[in-house]
């Protein structure tokens, strides 16, 4: 069954789709969804994004969640949620920056954990190779596992 008709089926079952559950079948459907089905980011991909040509969106996302963290009057215990990491690239940006800057802010390292949640197993592999940090498949499991605020980049 192709995408097209797994959609039709939905609605013509169920009524229609919201766009949310639309894009969640066209992107994440195991059978037919874009990222199961081989996605390729980078220079050679289908696409490319921010991370993957300058470290720079990483870098000015990690100097505001800093900048964010000291005028909230938070501890020094960031931790950092993206969702579809795809390569890890941003996050690496991001980590590597904090731990370059953060004791500016701080006045000592700040303590720092990562999570990266992703639904495609090409990217969840991938991005364990570029840079480890835990990855989990659902949202709602990082959630329930986290006691600490979360600054979540989409």
């Amino acid at each position: 069954m192709s995408l097209l008709s797994h959609i039709s089926r939905q609605i013509r079952l169920s009524g229609p789709l919201s766009v949310a559950a639309f894009m969640r079948e066209v992107i994440a459907d195991p059978l037919h969804g874009y990222y199961p089905q081989a996605a390729r980011i980078g220079h050679k991909g289908d696409f490319i994004t921010a991370p993957e040509l300058t470290p720079v969106f990483g870098e000015i996302i990690a100097a505001w969640s800093l900048l964010y963290w000291q005028q909230a009057k938070l501890s020094n215990h960031i931790h950092i949620a993206e969702l579809g990491p795809g390569t890890g690239s941003l996050m690496r940006d991001i980590v590597d920056t904090i731990g370059i800057i953060g004791p500016a802010f701080f006045g000592k390292p700040p303590k720092l954990s990562a999570s990266m949640v992703e639904i495609s197993e090409q990217f969840y592999s991938g991005a364990r190779k570029t840079f480890y940090v835990e990855l989990i498949k659902k949202r709602s499991l990082l959630n329930k596992s986290l006691r600490t605020p979360i600054i979540y980049l989409e």
